[in-house]
This record gives structure tokens, C-alpha cells and sequence, in this order.
């Protein structure tokens, strides 16, 4: 016995509607388990789907059986849960030891399967592995088995929903072909009705009785030609509209012999209802018999049959026996239409009398499906006689079988009909007869001809009013158009014209042939020439053209021209015959002179627009030029000044770090360092104020901790406090969260102003910084840090323009202690870009109270980085290159990187720097920008030319150059990063970490430098730095991704030009190394191919990256 789910009878139906049981092999399931046989190293691998009392393979690679018994299956203990079932010995498993599949083939030895699940908890089936030795799996194995699973069970869901469309095609099949049945069947019903129309105008112009319609004025509505005869009348006297009243007066002379029947036409004079039926005996000696029927109008129905014969049979038979007589007169006809394959399409209602079946339980039925057996053949060569055109007329005499199923005997008489508008049978009408009730026979024709009298009255009534509406509302349709409308017949007769089309012509009405339209309208082409009457837009319609938006000239009678402005086109019927022409126009000559007026004053607002243009052009250029004079000037005097401050303050480190160095000369030094980062200070000030000033300045989020940040800043700031005496203190309220997320370079700069100026301004006591918090919204905090000193204070007069850029509280204090007075101003800045606030209190003499609030998100302790893992390790033992022309600076640099244990070669220019490039391998090359000779970015791109390793060094910018504009413009030209001048130890040794070329562990090179990137993204800002990698990842995609076509070389050398830029300006270096290796083999001629599909991987790489960035 095997285990059973709790919920098998859910599980079975889940596997049954997947209908996936003995379906053909799939080749996708077949690769997963090739694939799982090659990435598992074993000799086995199914898909299989447990049923009530089998296991079945949907797919399996080195196994030839089809499935096994569910009592035999490892997969039956697999479904009982999620997990995966692990059976590294079976041999040893008590569950599996004595099974077939272990004792025999295939001696399973191991087994590994995981469950598969179209829904929770529903496992209908497994993808397990097999080995005939044992074996173990690891963890990671697991989860990769897992990852087939759910690759598995991804196909299965595509074959659900394969499953799921099939059935909707199929239902919509469904319905398509209800709906055309339908379609069919109401196309039957209509041609019955036309039949039975037919019917009914065939069988009145057949009646052997006279019928006249009258309507309630005693006007003749409708009368067939029997009518005519029988009053001795020529049939046009009949037609429609004439009155009996007439006919009286025009016959009603002495000797003329015809005289109406009194009361038959119009109501005796004591107002008595006329009789229904009076016999009329014609001075000929017939005898009509006249019979009157009133409809619900008020009109008439009259019906005259010559019984003449009928009387005298009558008065003959008057001494025949009663029975006879009484059958006689209750005789009636059955009349049956069919069509040509015997198939009744019309059955009257003396069926159910005669027969006893209702007349639409006989629709569709054929006649030898009721004629006796016996005379069934002699029946069916008549039918075939008359359905082949053989026959026009047959009489016979059958049985005909009863519903009840007694057999009745009827006379058949057959006519052969023909369409009206062809002329060929279409099918035959069949009169029957009961011999034995004759009277009841005749009965059933007069109900017969009732209903046919109503059906054509109604049928008329319906057409009248049909048409007095369809005439009304075109009328009316016409009248209100504002478009002139004429309307020609099929041989370009004017036919109609509305109003508006006589009004545009200038005329009460439009009577003139068409022939002469042109001419009496005298009718103009646009440049003035006569339009000739066979090119105008209504006789081209009348020709079967359509004409769109034609124009032409009207010169009207009273001398006025206008511009028509018309559409025309062919009228076609139902038959699909042109039966005319129709041209519709509108007068355009107010449009076209407001168009004319609109076009002159779009020109001269133009003209407005282009001068107005052009001014405000010419200021923006002038504003232009005077930002970039002004950047120009700070980008100057930034490298004038930080030229010689990079060794002034290198120096003065190095001096600090000699061990045996005197007291008074550490003393000196110090000053000097000190001086020196005053100067670096009011430098990076004015830098950072201009960058504040062009909105350049981006506010970073990342976490950091609030301790760190207050352990760094006193750091800095703490030798400066104890070399005047001061005591410093730090409170860190409780309620502070130990992570946060922003800008914490920004937040140090604010603090350490802060802290400095209160140290500047104090002789002795103390500063004391507190760091205390409140709640913001949800998930953040308002942190708030305020440094208090006893310091001189703030004058109460001068207060007001603390905050303002170049302004100290008196002129005096920048005599005394210095400073640009542009701190607090970007302080206040930077603190209103964190959306924070800033303020003071202060009493002279006594000291000052500073601080400042910036609400931050909290950051979770499952979230804080490993600040341990994040530590850089430094190495050492690099090969490096330094180019610079100023001895100098030579020295300073290679004191510091030679201490920490680098091999440091010098290049006193670019040309110097290049040749060591071509002769060495280094690691880094550190390039000074401005040198003599070949300066530093002309050097870069000539290394960048080279082929091999020697293109690809990274190459940093050692330089004084440090507007945001200007090292842009350093990584165009092909360099990785930039250290500023001047330099401090550790910035420079922690970029040749960053970038120098040989890892200790063989590490990749990062793909986007994310230095670079965080500065343009600081000078552009994030919305547009999303939308720059956008276009790049477009870019690349076009240019080098899987669907780009192959180019020639110069195409691939041009779209490799076109990136190299592109790339280094947002920071992939190595991206764009790599498009200008390609460019260069392009032009060199050399082999490019490899290099080219190696530059497609990379760009595929990038834009991945580029997707992860933009997500983020």
C-alpha cells in the first residue's frame, strides 16, 4: 500500500485539468532533463505525474520505461510535501529496500526529487534524479534542483494556459457558427416571405373571382384583371385611384346594361350594414355572386365570381340526396408552395382540417414523406416532371397519410411557378383537395383568401407610410442642410437640388440643363480659366469617378464671384447599378480670405517672434559668457592657489610625521600646515559657493552612523581647542538613533563650520557640542545639533547679516581671526538643500549658541552596513608613474607613495610620460594636467592610442583643476579619476588603491567608476542623470546590441568614436577603453573582430547596470 495525500481527490482533479496524462513527448521537458542529467552528473532524470494507481513519465533521459506502479514509486512519497525527498541509499531505507525498482532494474540507488505544484499544496507530480550507487547532495545541489523544478512548473503552467486558450477558440468557433446558422435561418424566413408576397400576387392574378380593394372613400386600392372582365370594364378603368362612383356615372346610362349591385358600394340610405353576399344577375343572363368583406379602415374587400355554372349545377342537384349536398359545400383546398427540391416552404391552414397537422409542422417536409407506399412512384415521376421543367401543369389523385394515420384521398392539382425577374422555375404550387369535403375544401380557400386580402392590405399600408416618411424626412434633411446638395440620374439629368445649392448660385432655384451648367453660371477654374462641362465634379461622378474636395469659381448673376468648394461622387442602387450622381458643395469663400488674413498674421507675428528671438538670444549669450568668464576666473585662481599649497601643506605633513623632529620646529610646522588649510579653506568655500549659486549641488542619501559623524568632526577640530586651552564636550542625547540616512559629507561640513568658528572665536572656557532628537513622520527623525562657546558673542546690530556671503559681524573680526565670511552663508545653504533650518542666539562678551535641525529617514538595524567588512585594505608593492613637471611637487608625491611602500618612476611631461607607458608596464599612472610641451590630456590620449595593456592603464588626474566642468572634461579625454590639488596623504594613497591595476585576489575591474558617476550626477542632477543613462543604454542597444546589424568598418569605427565620450562621462571607463581600441583597429586597418564582439558583451553588460541604476 502506498502513502496517500490528505487532499488527494483535490490533487487528482488539479492533475486531470492540466490534461497533460499520455500526451506526446515536449521538447522542452525533455531539455530539462537532459539538464539535469549534465548539471547532477547522474545517469537518470524523469518528469513524472502521479495518477490514482500510476506513475507516469511526462519526459525522462536515460530511462526507457513509461512509468511504473504508484506502489512502487519513490515520487508517491515525494507529493506527501514541499520539501524535497533526498534517499542517498535505498538499499538502506526501509521504505524503498524491498521495492522492484531497487532488487531490479534499474537498481535505484539514490534518488532526489522535488515536488511540482500548479497551486499550494496540489503536488501532482515530480522531477527527480536517479543513480544506481549511492551518493549525497549538498545544500546549493538542492536549490538548484529546486530552480528545475520551478522551470518545470513554469512549462506547466504555459501548457495550462495553452490548455485554457484552446477552449476559448473553440467556444468562440462555437459561436461563430451559431451565429451563421442563424444568419442562414433568417435569410429562409425572408425568402418565404418574398415567396408567400409572391404567392399572394400570383394566386389573386390566378383567382377565378373578380377582387377589388377598396379603401374607405371607395377608391380602388387594388383589382386584378378578372374584376374587369366580369363588369365588362377595359382593366385600366381599375387602376388605382379610381372610384365606383365613377364607374356608376360613366355606365350608368339607359341601354348601357351595367348597373352596381345597391348597397354593395356604398351603405343603404337607413344606414344598415350592406349584406355580405348578394347574387347580381348581369343582363347577359350570369350570374355574379358578390361578396363584401369591411377592413379596420373603413375600406372594403369585394370579391365577384361568376357562378352562373354553379347555380345551374346548383338548381340540377337540388334533388340530390342531402348528404351529398352538405359535402359539397363544406369542401376546401389545401394550396402548399414548394421549392424545386420538393421542400414545402408555404403550407396553408385547411391542413390541420384535411390533415390534421398544423401548417408549420409541415414547413421543410417533403410529399413522398405522406404518400401512400403503393402510389409513391407513380407520385415522385410526377414530381420530378414538373421540378425539371417537363411539366408546367399535372393533376393527380393520392392518399395522403392523417395524423391520427388513417389515410385521406385528396386531388392535387400542380402548377409550375416562375421567378420575376428571371423567368425560370423556382418552384411549384399544389392544390389539394378532400374529394369527400369539398364544401369544407372551398371553406378553407375563402379563410385563405382573408388572410391573404389582410396580409396585402397590411403590407400596403406599411409601404405607403414608409415611403410618405422617407420622403418627408429627405425633404426636411435637405431643406436644413447648410451644403448645397444636387442630384443627378443615371444619364446626368438635374434631378433635385436643396435650397442651399440654388442660394450658393445666387438664384431662387437651380432649373437649367445640365449641358449648360457651366456656361450659365459661368463657372471658373481657380487660375480663371472656363471649366469645361465634362470636367466638372458632377459629370465626372456621373462617369463612375469620385471627386474630394474639387474647387472652382461661380460668378453668380448679380456679378459676385465665389469659391466652391464641392465633393461628388456615383449613386449606386441595390442591385449595385449606378442609377446617378450626387455633388455635394459649400460656399468657401469666407474661409479661404480668413485663411489668407491668418496666413498674413502668422507671417507678421513671425517676423515678431524671429526678432524678438534674436534679442533675447543675445542676452542669453551675454549672460552665458559672463558665467563662463566667471568660472573661468574661480577655475584659475583655484589652480593658481592650489598649485603651491600642495606642497606648502604636503610638506608641513611630512615634517609633523619625523619622529625626532624639535619641538619649536614641530611648532613651525604645524603653523605652516595650519596657515596652509586656512588658505585651502577660503578656497574651497569660494568653490563650493559658486557650485551652490548654479544649483550644481546634489544632496546624497546614504547610511551612516550619528556617532561616527561627531567622533570625525572633533577629530578634526580637536587639536585646534587644545592648543588654545579650551575645554571641548560632547553630549549625545539618548533618544539620538545610532543610524540615519544623508548627506553625511554635507552634515560634517555644517557641523565642522560650526565647531571651527566657535573655536576661532573663543579664547578660553569651553565648546560644548549637544546632539539631541525629535519625532518627525513616520520613519524619520529631526536631528538637531547645536555648538555653544564663550566665546566674544555677536553684536546685536550686526546680527541680521550673519548668514548674508562675504559678511562677518564686523570688519574687524576679519582682521583678527580671518576668514572669507562665506561659511555660515553655504552652511545655511547646504542645511535649506536637507530641507532643515539654521539659527543662532548670542550675547556679546559672553558667547554664542549655534544650531541647526535636518530631518533624516531612520535607518533599521537589519539595514546598517558591516562597517568591518567595508574597510579598505591597503596594498602596496604598486608600479607607479608620476607625471609632473614640478620638482616640487615630484618630491612631495613621492615621499608619500614610496613610504607606503610603492615604486614610484617620474616623467617631467606628457611626451616623457608617454614613452614610459611604451617601454613599461605600471599600474597607475598619476598625470599632472598642465605641463610644457605635451601637457597632460594630450598625453592621456596618445596612451590611450596604444594597443594592448598599455591602452587600458587607469590614469588619474593629479591637478588643481576641480570645477565640476573641468573634470568632466578630464574623463572625455579618457582619464579614470582626479585627486585635487593640494593633495592630502590620504585622499592620494586611497586612490591609487582604488585604481591600480593589479588586485591581490585577480578581482575584476568595476565597470562604472562610481566616483565619476556620483560627480556628474552632482553637477546634472538625478532626474537628469536617469535620462542620460536612458539615451546611453538606447544608445548602446542600437549601436552594439543583438540587434544591430553588422556594419562595415568605417560604420563601426564611427559608432565606436560616438561612445568613447559618451561612456566616460558618466563613468564607464572601461566601456569606453574598450570603443577606443575598437575605433583605432578600424582605422588602422588592423583585425577589429574579436575586439568588436568583446566591446557587444561589455555594452551588454552596461546596460544591465544601467537598468539596476535606474531602478534603484
Amino acid at each position: 500500500m502506498f502513502p496517500v495525500p490528505v487532499n488527494e481527490t483535490a490533487r487528482l482533479a488539479d492533475l486531470r485539468r492540466l490534461a497533460i496524462i499520455d500526451t506526446p513527448p515536449q521538447p522542452h521537458f525533455d531539455a530539462v532533463c537532459r539538464l539535469a542529467c549534465d548539471l547532477f552528473a547522474v545517469p537518470i532524470a524523469t518528469i513524472g505525474f502521479v495518477e490514482a494507481d500510476r506513475q507516469w513519465f511526462k519526459a525522462s533521459c536515460g530511462l526507457a520505461s513509461e512509468g511504473s506502479s504508484r506502489a512502487d514509486a519513490f515520487c508517491a512519497h515525494t507529493i506527501l510535501s514541499d520539501a524535497p525527498l533526498i534517499v542517498p541509499d535505498a538499499a538502506a531505507d526501509p521504505r524503498f529496500a524491498d521495492t522492484p525498482l531497487v532488487r531490479a532494474e534499474p537498481h535505484i540507488r539514490f534518488y532526489a526529487g522535488v515536488p511540482l505544484a500548479l497551486r499550494p499544496g496540489l503536488r501532482i507530480g515530480t522531477l527527480c534524479l536517479i543513480d544506481t550507487v549511492p551518493r549525497t547532495v549538498s545544500p546549493e545541489q538542492v536549490e538548484r534542483l529546486r530552480d528545475l523544478g520551478a522551470i518545470v512548473v513554469a512549462h506547466l503552467h504555459l501548457h495550462e494556459s495553452a490548455n485554457v486558450h484552446a477552449a476559448e477558440l473553440a467556444a468562440q468557433r462555437r459561436n461563430a457558427d451559431a451565429l451563421a446558422r442563424a444568419n442562414r435561418a433568417l435569410a429562409e424566413r425572408e425568402a418565404d416571405l418574398r415567396a408567400t408576397k409572391d404567392l399572394l400576387r400570383d394566386t389573386i392574378d390566378r383567382m377565378d373571382q373578380g377582387l377589388v380593394v377598396l379603401d374607405a372613400g371607395q377608391r380602388v386600392r387594388v383589382a386584378n384583371a378578372r374584376m374587369a372582365d366580369l363588369l365588362a370594364l377595359p382593366p385600366a378603368r381599375l387602376q388605382a385611384g379610381a372610384t365606383l362612383a365613377d364607374l356608376r356615372h360613366d355606365r350608368g346610362e339607359p341601354g348601357d346594361g351595367l348597373t352596381l349591385p345597391p348597397g354593395l358600394c356604398t351603405p343603404p340610405e337607413d344606414g344598415a350594414a350592406p349584406p355580405p353576399v348578394i347574387d347580381w344577375p348581369r343582363p347577359d343572363g350570369a350570374v355574379l355572386e358578390v361578396r363584401r368583406s369591411p377592413l379596420p379602415d373603413g375600406g372594403s374587400v369585394v370579391v365577384c365570381s361568376d357562378v352562373t355554372e354553379h347555380r345551374l349545377a346548383a338548381r340540377a342537384i337540388q334533388a340530390s340526396e342531402r348528404t351529398f349536398r352538405l359535402l359539397a359545400e363544406h369542401t376546401t383546398d389545401i394550396i402548399i408552395w414548394s421549392d424545386l427540391t420538393t421542400a414545402r416552404r408555404y403550407v396553408s391552414p385547411s391542413a390541420a382540417a384535411v390533415l390534421g397537422y398544423e401548417p408549420e409542422a409541415l414547413l421543410g417536409t417533403r410529399p413522398l414523406d405522406f404518400v401512400h407506399p403503393g402510389e409513391a412512384d407513380a407520385y415522385a415521376g410526377i414530381l420530378e416532371d414538373l421540378t425539371a421543367g417537363r411539366l408546367a401543369r399535372a393533376l393527380t389523385t393520392q392518399r395522403y397519410r392523417h395524423r391520427d394515420g388513417h389515410w385521406v384521398w385528396l386531388e392535387i392539382s400542380f402548377c409550375l411557378t416562375h421567378d420575376a425577374a428571371t423567368g425560370r422555375p423556382d418552384g411549384y404550387v399544389a392544390s389539394l383537395r378532400d374529394i369527400s369535403e369539398r364544401r369544407a375544401m372551398e371553406e378553407a380557400l375563402r379563410e385563405s383568401d382573408a388572410r391573404y386580402r389582410a396580409l396585402v392590405e397590411q403590407q400596403l399600408r406599411q409601404a405607403q407610410a414608409h415611403a410618405d416618411f422617407t420622403a418627408a424626412t429627405s425633404a426636411a434633411i435637405l431643406g436644413q442642410l447648410a451644403e448645397g446638395v444636387i442630384v443627378t440620374d443615371r444619364d446626368g439629368r438635374i434631378i433635385l437640388v436643396n435650397n442651399a445649392a440654388a442660394t450658393i448660385h445666387g438664384t431662387a432655384r437651380l432649373d437649367v440643363a445640365p449641358d449648360a451648367y457651366s456656361e450659365t453660371y459661368h463657372l471658373f477654374r481657380e487660375d480663371g480659366r472656363p471649366y469645361p462641362p465634362e470636367a466638372l465634379p458632377l459629370a465626372r461622378a456621373v462617369r463612375g469617378e469620385v471627386v474630394r474636395e474639387a474647387c472652382w469659381l461661380i460668378r453668380r448673376p448679380d456679378g459676385t464671384e465665389i469659391r466652391a468648394v464641392g465633393n461628388a461622387q456615383p449613386l449606386f442602387g441595390a442591385s449595385a447599378e449606378q442609377i446617378g450622381a450626387v455633388l455635394t458643395l459649400r460656399d468657401d469663400t469666407a474661409r479661404a480670405a480668413a485663411e489668407q488674413s491668418l496666413r498674413d498674421l502668422n507671417a507678421t507675428l513671425s517676423e515678431r517672434v524671429a526678432r524678438r528671438t534674436g534679442e533675447v538670444e543675445a542676452a542669453r549669450a551675454l549672460a552665458e559668457a559672463a558665467s563662463r568668464a566667471k568660472t573661468d576666473f574661480l577655475a584659475a585662481m583655484s589652480h593658481e592657489i592650489r598649485t603651491p599649497l600642495n606642497g606648502v601643506i604636503g610638506y608641513a605633513d611630512l615634517l609633523n610625521e619625523e619622529p625626532d623632529l624639535s619641538a619649536a620646529a614641530r611648532l613651525h610646522a604645524e603653523r605652516i600646515r595650519s596657515a596652509g588649510s586656512a588658505l585651502l579653506t577660503i578656497v574651497n568655500d569660494i568653490l563650493d559657493f559658486s557650485k551652490i549659486e548654479a544649483g550644481r549641488v546634489e544632496i546624497q542619501a546614504e547610511p551612516f552612523r550619528v556617532s561616527a559623524l561627531i567622533e570625525g568632526a572633533f577629530a578634526i577640530v580637536r587639536g585646534s581647542a587644545e592648543a588654545k586651552g579650551l575645554a571641548v564636550n560632547v553630549t549625545l542625547a539618548s533618544e539620538v538613533p545610532g543610524w540615519v540616512s544623508g548627506d553625511k559629507a554635507r552634515l560634517r561640513q555644517v557641523l565642522l563650520n560650526l565647531l571651527n568658528n566657535a573655536i576661532k572665536f573663543t579664547h578660553r572656557g569651553w565648546v560644548d557640542l549637544s546632539v539631541g532628537a525629535s519625532a518627525g513622520p513616520e520613519g524619520q527623525v529631526r536631528l538637531r545639533f547645536a555648538v555653544s562657546d564663550t566665546g566674544v558673542g555677536v553684536p546685536e546690530g550686526r546680527r541680521d547679516r550673519l548668514f548674508q556671503r562675504f559678511s562677518q559681524a564686523d570688519a574687524s573680526i576679519s582682521r583678527d581671526f580671518g576668514g572669507t565670511g562665506l561659511g555660515l552663508a553655504i552652511s545655511k545653504s547646504l542645511v535649506d538643500l536637507m530641507a532643515g533650518s539654521i539659527g543662532f542666539d548670542s550675547t556679546e562678551g559672553q558667547g554664542s549658541r549655534f544650531w541647526f535641525e535636518v530631518p533624516l529617514p531612520i535607518v533599521p538595524e537589519d539595514a546598517c552596513p558591516d562597517e568591518a567588512s567595508a574597510a579598505p585594505v591597503i596594498r602596496t608593492n604598486r608600479r607607479l608613474l608620476l607625471a609632473e613637471d614640478v620638482p616640487l611637487n615630484q618630491d612631495l608625491a613621492c615621499l608619500i607613495l614610496r613610504a607606503a611602500g610603492h615604486h614610484v618612476d617620474v616623467a617631467g611631461d606628457g611626451a616623457e610620460a608617454v614613452a614610459a607607458v611604451r617601454s613599461k608596464a605600471y599600474d597607475l599612472v598619476l598625470m599632472d594636467v598642465q605641463m610644457p610641451g605635451v601637457d597632460g590630456i594630450t598625453a592621456t590620449r596618445q596612451i590611450r592610442a596604444l594597443d594592448g595593456a598599455a591602452g587600458r592603464v587607469p590614469i588619474v588626474a593629479l591637478t588643481a583643476n576641480v570645477l565640476p566642468r573641468q573634470v568632466a572634461a578630464l574623463r572625455a579625454t579618457g582619464m579614470d579619476g582626479h585627486v585635487g590639488k593640494p593633495f592630502r596623504k590620504d585622499a592620494l594613497l586611497a586612490a591609487v588603491e582604488h585604481w591600480a591595476l593589479r588586485p591581490m585576489a585577480g578581482a575584476a575591474r568595476p565597470s562604472i567608476d562610481r566616483i565619476v558617476y556620483e560627480e556628474t550626477s552632482s553637477l546634472v542632477g538625478p532626474e537628469r542623470m536617469r535620462d542620460m543613462l536612458a539615451m546611453l543604454a538606447e544608445e548602446l542597444g542600437q549601436r552594439f546590441g543583438p540587434e544591430s546589424v553588422a556594419h562595415h568598418r568605417e560604420r563601426i569605427a564611427e559608432d565606436a568614436h560616438a561612445m568613447i565620450s559618451a561612456t566616460s562621462m558618466i563613468g564607464f571607463s572601461s566601456l569606453s577603453e574598450s570603443c577606443r581600441e575598437v575605433e583605432e583597429a578600424c582605422r588602422s586597418d588592423g583585425a577589429y573582430e574579436h575586439r568588436f564582439e568583446a566591446l557587444r558583451a561589455r555594452a551588454a553588460e552596461t546596460i544591465a547596470e544601467i537598468a539596476a541604476l535606474r531602478a534603484a
